[in-house]
């Protein structure tokens, strides 16, 4: 089939070629042999029927002379024996030449023959006897009843069977062109038919495919498009990144040099770090939202149903939004209404990243001392499938119409006092929304406030139990501005006597690190790549360390190939020893590879050593 497509107008022209050429042949084969059954007609059945008109005239002649016998006295004898004479001499000429051309029954020339020398015998005869008795006519008469006319019938009869033979000759000559004529004009016909097919298919074909060039040069100039589209997008991506990072980069490289130079007044450092934390946490809500925004644009955002306590999780973001409300002296309501579901499945963590994103977005863009409102309403309940409606809604400076058409774009921002965001939370918050099966929409003027409706699917459950740990983790991890809060609830950590083996390649991480843990009673062992961990830990007696803080991408040997080293080697404590990922790996797949390797907990950088200490006094008095 390849080979056909490749060479099918080849294949087309040679058909044709050989075609034409047939019927050119054909045409020339039918036409000869018409013209040679012409020849035929003029050399045979023509001459013959020429040669026989002849005789026939000549034997016309001989029945002619016994009238002149009887009604002439004085006949010249001679004459008419000349006369016959001569006749009888051009039959035979006429017979030899018909010996040649006659084509027939070569024993009708035999009869013809045998008649005539009979006719003229039967003739002579009664010519003699006419010679000796003039005025015995009876006699004359009786030989030409009992001799001549047998012989003149047997003549005729002859002479008809030659005609026949020279006129059957012709019809069957006549039949077999009509036949040759028919077949050429049917070949002439199919001929002119297939090369007409053949042209045409070869014409179709040529269409066929320029629509199809013409298509894939369509789908090309598309596919060149969206490439060309998508350079731009990407380009403007970046740039938009490179900007939103360089602005809180900005800040904290001048508030360090202003640190730096400032030595001696606390006042100024204090200010500066504090400045340097808000940057830094602005900066790692940009990363965090740029990594959401990859994961959903590579469609690997994952909605989880899991069990939770809706009461709850609602106390959680109340307490969350009341933090970021508080300094600005903003009202903030929640009005529950018809609605007694205490136990859902959904995906906590996602409903808290939406929410929180829209009630932030109300508290920043609404001045001091304004309200902040969220309604929750039950809209629909179908079996165990629940449909729950969230209306935001606040008194702020609200939006313009141009900047809503906009408003879910990536980086779109508007034009307005309060605050600055990264640009993308809308863009993730609509695409979250989708992924849960819901719907939002908002209604906003300038200077009048902001109302969004969120209308989300939910699971109702009967279960006895909610998932409490489960929903105050998804909360917290996705706060905005509660790392205060939590500071302020959490309690001292004493790990005197315990010690930890660290892998990490970044002297200024390991740095931290060590800092860090030393400053809660840790004893650190540092390793510089994972091939390093694994042979401090071979070399020491099981039990030695009490977790291993391991970071993934190191040289020699990576974080997730040290741990199934450690795991497999047979130590005591090789199967129970925790090993905590800490690493700026935070894709959902980057959690589930560090599970698989055999490590106990993942925890993504810049670290949060509260939920890290945390997390290890939740671990060490669990193995005590």
């Amino acid at each position: 089939m390849k080979f056909l497509q490749i060479y099918k107008k080849i294949i087309v022209i040679i058909m044709v070629c050989t075609l034409t050429l047939f019927y050119v042949v054909m045409t020339n084969y039918f036409i000869s042999d018409i013209n040679s059954k012409l020849d035929y007609i003029s050399d045979h059945p023509y001459k013959v029927a020429y040669e026989i008109s002849k005789i026939r005239a000549r034997i016309s002649e001989k029945n002619a002379y016994l009238p002149i016998l009887l009604s002439q006295k004085r006949n010249n004898i001679s004459d008419i024996e000349e006369a016959l004479f001569y006749s009888q001499n051009e039959n035979n000429k006429a017979m030899l030449r018909l010996e040649k051309i006659y084509s027939g029954n070569y024993d009708d020339i035999v009869f013809l023959k045998k008649a005539l020398d009979g006719l003229d015998k039967a003739i002579l005869n009664s010519l003699a006897v006419y010679k000796q008795n003039r005025t015995d006519t009876v006699k004359v008469m009786e030989i030409f009843d009992n001799e001549v006319e047998p012989q003149r019938k047997d003549v005729a009869i002859a002479v008809q069977n030659i005609i026949d033979s020279a006129n059957g000759r012709v019809m069957y000559i006549k039949n077999e062109t009509d036949v040759k004529s028919k077949n050429a004009v049917i070949y002439a016909a199919v001929m002119g038919l297939l090369i007409f097919i053949l042209t045409g298919y070869s014409l179709w074909g040529e269409y066929i495919e320029n629509i199809e060039l013409k298509r894939q040069k369509n789908i090309l100039l598309d596919a060149l498009k969206s490439a060309d589209k998508a350079n731009a997008a990407k380009r403007n991506f970046l740039s938009r990144v490179s900007h939103e990072i360089r602005t809180p980069m900005n800040a904290i490289i001048g508030m360090t040099t202003i640190a730096v130079s400032s030595l001696d007044d606390k006042k100024i450092i204090s200010d500066c770090l504090e400045k340097i934390g808000f940057a830094s946490k602005h900066l790692l809500m940009l990363i965090n939202d740029v990594l959401d925004m990859s994961k959903i644009e590579d469609g690997k955002m994952r909605v989880n149903s899991e069990l939770f306590n809706f009461k709850e999780w609602l106390r959680a973001l109340k307490e969350i939004i009341i933090s970021e409300t508080k300094p600005k002296e903003q009202s903030f309501e929640i009005i529950v209404s018809d609605f007694d579901e205490e136990l859902l499945e959904g995906d906590s963590l996602r409903l808290s990243q939406i929410l929180i994103n829209i009630l932030s977005n109300a508290t920043k863009f609404t001045p001091q001392g304004g309200s902040v409102k969220l309604h929750i309403k039950k809209l629909r309940k179908e079996g165990d499938k629940i449909w729950v409606r969230f209306v935001i809604e606040d008194n702020g400076i609200g939006m313009s119409e141009d900047f809503l058409e906009h408003l879910y774009e990536p980086f779109e921002q508007a034009d307005r006092s309060g605050g600055k965001g990264t640009g993308l939370g809308m863009a993730i918050t609509k695409n979250m929304v989708i992924l849960m099966g819901g719907m939002i929409n908002v209604q906003s003027h300038l200077g009048e406030g902001t109302v969004f409706i969120v209308d989300l699917p939910f699971t109702v459950s009967r279960t006895s139990e909610a998932g409490d740990s489960v929903v105050n983790k998804n909360i917290v991890s996705y706060r905005v501005g509660s790392e205060e809060k939590a500071a302020a609830q959490s309690k001292g950590f004493d790990f005197t006597g315990f010690r930890v083996l660290v892998a990490e390649d970044n002297e200024i991480n390991m740095e931290v690190l060590t800092i860090m843990l030393e400053s809660v009673g840790f004893e650190a062992t540092t390793a510089i790549n994972g091939n390093e961990a694994l042979i401090m830990y071979l070399e020491h007696e099981p039990y030695t360390y009490a977790a291993i803080l391991m970071d993934v991408q190191m040289p020699v040997m990576d974080g997730y190939k040290a741990t199934r080293e450690i795991r497999g080697s047979g130590k005591n404590d090789a199967s129970s020893i925790p090993i905590i990922a800490l690493t700026a790996n935070a894709f959902d797949e980057d959690v589930t590879e560090s599970y698989l390797a055999g490590m106990n907990e993942h925890m993504s950088k810049p670290i949060d050593f509260k939920a890290l200490f945390k997390l290890l006094d939740k671990i060490l008095n669990k193995s005590k």
